[in-house]
């Protein structure tokens, strides 16, 4: 080869590159705008799972309460029979 040749050859090598890397830079950013994406509903969802935790613990104070009250009754029941 000569040395024009090769300057060709690799001019079109680069240019070659150049756009595979374009192409990769913009399929990388598509994947990273989806993970963000997916990050944001994760936070919401786990926002959700606290507020749930929450009410949870609250039925479940509640129905301690009502248990113990029950038993407090059955008690008196027993009492007057």
């Amino acid at each position: 080869m000569e040395k024009d040749d090769l300057k060709q050859f690799k001019d079109e090598i680069c240019a070659y590159f150049g756009i595979a890397a374009d192409r990769i830079e913009d399929r990388v950013i598509i994947v990273a705008e989806q993970v963000a994406a997916n990050t944001e509903k994760l936070q919401e969802h786990d926002k959700r799972f606290d507020r749930i935790e929450g009410t949870l613990e609250i039925i479940k104070l509640d129905i301690e309460f009502i248990k113990n009250e029950l038993k407090q009754r059955v008690g008196r029941v027993n009492l007057l029979f």
